[in-house]
């Protein structure tokens, strides 16, 4: 008996999530600025995916507007710079997103790309090294293999 009235509880609460959360205003949903943000950084990134750069871009600026120390909105909208070749403006995200949130690793591995696209393979190897030192990054493989790249280039690899 005691399994079917938690059974029953769930089942009220998927179904009115209205009660579960309490009140609505006016039948709307509230929403936070930050979640807001974090909806256009989402469509933002499948436009990215999807290779519609002029929409990824109008939506992360938009999530952006919501929240302007959204990092991962930062690091998305440089991406998607970069697949527009504005280069400078890309850098520039990269920048905010990493000062925004120095844990987050992604855009210290975009800016080694991008200095080791523009030649400079010591300030690369610095930010694949920065990125290296969050040990709680899941896609460590990135760096290593970058700095393994300017290694291989740069005839430091031994056998």
């Amino acid at each position: 008996m005691q399994w079917q009235t938690g059974a029953l509880c769930l089942v009220t609460i998927a179904l009115f999530p209205a009660c579960a959360t309490g009140p609505r205003s006016e039948g709307k949903p509230n929403y936070t600025k930050n979640e807001i943000s974090e909806v256009y950084n989402d469509l933002g990134t499948s436009a990215l995916s999807n290779g519609d750069l002029p929409r990824a871009i109008e939506n992360l600026r938009i999530a952006l507007e919501y929240n302007g120390d959204n990092a991962a909105a930062h690091n998305n909208l440089g991406l998607a710079f970069i697949g527009m070749a504005k280069k400078e403006e890309a850098k520039a995200e990269f920048i905010s997103a990493s000062s925004l949130d120095p844990k987050y690793s992604d855009p210290l591995v975009n800016l080694g790309t991008w200095y080791f696209s523009a030649g400079n393979k010591e300030k690369a190897r610095s930010y694949y090294r920065q990125a290296l030192d969050n040990l709680e990054y899941k896609r460590r493989y990135q760096p290593l293999a970058s700095l393994g790249h300017i290694d291989l280039i740069e005839g430091n690899l031994q056998s």
